[in-house]
């Protein structure tokens, strides 16, 4: 990978949001949930606060696509905090909300554990939506 692909958007996405989309299945046990991210986030920090083609930010489709909040969620929004009050552009829910309604999730521990520290990290979306 050179360094300016990381800037690079195609259809719509940088690799950083592709990074957020890929399922973990897929990736061999020393790739899992957060090896790639990690990396482009540290070759790109500001990739974190790019909107796709569809209005959602990295955190919006990691959040969807089920990733975990040690592997990738944390790390995200270490880059940019205030992605907790973002609304995304598809369902318009905020990140807590996405992982709350996870239809694409079980009720695993991780999955427990990630809409917990969404909500730690900043509790006033489910206050924005009464």
């Amino acid at each position: 990978l050179y360094p300016d692909q990381v800037k690079e958007k195609m259809y719509g996405s940088l690799p950083l949001h592709l990074a957020a989309e890929c399922p973990t299945a897929e990736l061999d046990e020393s790739q899992r949930d957060g090896f790639y991210v990690s990396k482009l986030v540290d070759l790109f920090p500001n990739a974190a606060q790019i909107f796709d083609g569809f209005g959602r930010l990295p955190l919006h489709i990691a959040v969807e696509s089920g990733k975990t909040w040690e592997g990738v969620i944390r790390k995200l929004l270490a880059r940019y905090p205030s992605a907790v009050l973002v609304r995304d552009g598809k369902h318009y829910l905020f990140p807590v909300l996405l992982a709350a309604s996870g239809t694409q999730h079980k009720s695993t521990k991780e999955h427990i554990n990630c809409i917990l520290e969404l909500l730690r990290a900043d509790p006033s979306p489910v206050k924005a939506t009464q």
